[in-house]
């Protein structure tokens, strides 16, 4: 009886060291594959979207921040001091060149013309009476020589009425403020009723067709630039707009932080560009014979940088090395060629050979 325990027990004894070696090698030869040699074991089908991959001039972007400017703006002064009578435009309208903006009182300038206009008959009278005079040659000064008649000029006090006469009718031209450009009225803050300062800014013209885009690069970058190079910008308050333009300076001078200001002309294609807006700007340099494809192909694995291919159903491993950047695409090298068929999404966790189907 002791003996057939003894057997029994040294039966299933053998038994259980057997099946946990046998698990054990089992863990140990999965735990050993590498991560690129395993097919997927699921039968189930994951749902991808896929892109092309193209061959050609790559662009490399230089991004950075800046600031708008326009390209006109004038400052509109008071000439005179005078009761501002009305004004004929508020903050953020705009105007033409030409375009009535403000009046101020004119009765006096109007008064100081009528003066001016009567001064000036006087002289044309006294003038002409030392013309008759003057060897009786009457009223026929053609015949009197250029000396002589500057003399009789200044004498009868001609020559100053005339200047008289234009001093008092540019005041009165005055106050009558006008656009001297096209745009948008800005730092208007006068109010109607009160008297003008002359030299006080009475408000800004903004020119509103074309801006200035105002950023920095790093020297490195600067070297890529050039003049008439084409950037595209997008504001942060409407970043679905893009606008297109071109370096028109690039200061040769480092600053402190190590940067360099460049400017970039903006045509205000939608018209919702303004001064001083906080814009994203993109410059493209072009790399040629390149091999590129949505960045979001990209998958990390193992630490290296791994894009799956799509072929007959199947996610294809591909070992692959990122060259370029930009925001929308890579430029890598490998075994990708144009024209192949790249996953872009649901590649997250996707092992070699496992079966896909695009959306």
């Amino acid at each position: 009886m002791k003996h057939s325990f003894s057997i029994l027990a040294y039966t299933i004894c053998t038994i259980l060291l057997l099946a946990h070696n046998a698990c054990t090698n089992t863990e140990t030869s999965s735990d050993i594959l590498p991560e690129n040699t395993k097919a997927s074991s699921s039968t189930s089908k994951h749902y991808v979207d896929t892109a092309i991959a193209h061959k050609g001039h790559f662009a490399m972007e230089i991004i950075s921040n800046g600031k708008l400017a326009p390209t006109k703006q004038a400052e509109i002064r008071f000439q005179i001091s005078e009761k501002i009578q009305q004004i004929t435009v508020r903050n953020g309208q705009h105007v033409r060149k030409g375009d009535t903006l403000a009046r101020l009182n004119s009765k006096l300038q109007r008064l100081k013309l009528q003066q001016a206009e009567n001064r000036l008959t006087r002289a044309i009278h006294e003038r002409n009476d030392l013309l008759i005079a003057y060897k009786n040659r009457a009223l026929d000064s053609s015949k009197i020589n250029k000396e002589v008649r500057t003399f009789f000029d200044l004498k009868s006090g001609y020559s100053d009425a005339l200047v008289e006469l234009e001093l008092v009718r540019i005041t009165l031209k005055s106050t009558i403020i006008t656009a001297p450009i096209n745009g948008i009225i800005a730092n208007l803050d006068i109010k109607p009723h009160n008297y003008s300062q002359p030299g006080k800014v009475f408000c800004s013209v903004v020119g509103s067709s074309k801006f200035i885009a105002v950023f920095s690069v790093l020297e490195n970058e600067a070297t890529k630039l050039r003049f008439g190079q084409s950037v595209h910008i997008q504001t942060f308050a409407e970043d679905t707009l893009k606008y297109k333009g071109n370096v028109s300076a690039i200061n040769p001078i480092v600053d402190e932080t190590g940067k360099i200001e460049v400017r970039a002309e903006i045509e205000n294609k939608f018209g919702s560009l303004i001064s001083g807006m906080n814009i994203k700007v993109i410059v493209n340099n072009y790399i040629s014979n390149q091999v590129f494809f949505p960045r979001e192909a990209i998958v990390i694995r193992s630490g290296k940088d791994v894009v799956f291919k799509y072929s007959n159903g199947r996610a294809m491993w591909e070992n692959v090395k990122v060259l370029h950047e930009n925001s929308k695409h890579c430029a890598v090298s490998g075994k990708i060629s144009s024209g192949d068929t790249i996953i872009v999404s649901g590649n997250l966790n996707l092992d070699h050979n496992a079966k896909v189907k695009i959306h």
